[in-house]
């Protein structure tokens, strides 16, 4: 299909949130049907391999599409991850950080596999989308009051199989 779908439940400031989280793969033989799996996303969590610089640099063809294709009010966070593979590291903290903060969006580095930085990332998703959060529980609109819809593009070309993940949902 292209995709793979996730659930993953973060309490935050005493309430229980559900992350619907479809993961594209970032594969471009799957690029036409990304559009469906972000199309009503809350957020976009941008992914990237540090250990493939070439990974890194699509993250611009994937932005510029969620730009003009994808949900405008979602919440877009960039992430470095296989930091347990740091000593093959190609693209170093500052850079990645530094073109988040070109798009506008948040910036987080995670190991997957050793569960390290995930807790941090799904806190920051939750502090940036804290207002849109207040507004739709104010009138009652988000599906079950705390749910909420993620797609990841994932841009890491060698990446490890699922059985080796251990971290984030």
């Amino acid at each position: 299909m292209g995709a793979s779908f996730h659930t993953k439940r973060v309490t935050y400031k005493n309430k229980v949130y559900r992350f619907q989280i479809w993961d594209t793969a970032g594969q471009e033989k799957y690029a036409p049907l990304a559009r469906m799996y972000y199309r009503d996303a809350q957020a976009i969590l941008l992914v990237y391999d540090i250990t493939s610089k070439d990974s890194f640099i699509s993250l611009n063809d994937w932005h510029s599409e969620l730009k003009t294709k994808g949900p405008g009010s979602a919440v877009s966070i960039v992430v470095g991850n296989k930091t347990d593979l740091s000593e093959s590291e190609q693209v170093d903290e500052d850079t990645g950080r530094q073109y988040a903060e070109s798009i506008g969006a948040g910036f987080g580095r995670t190991s997957a596999k050793e569960n390290e930085g995930i807790r941090e990332l799904f806190d920051q998703l939750l502090v940036r989308l804290q207002g849109q959060l207040e507004e739709e529980t104010e009138d009652n609109s988000m599906i079950a009051g705390s749910q909420m819809r993620v797609t990841i593009r994932n841009d890491a070309p060698n990446s490890r199989k699922d059985t080796e993940k251990s971290g984030c949902c």
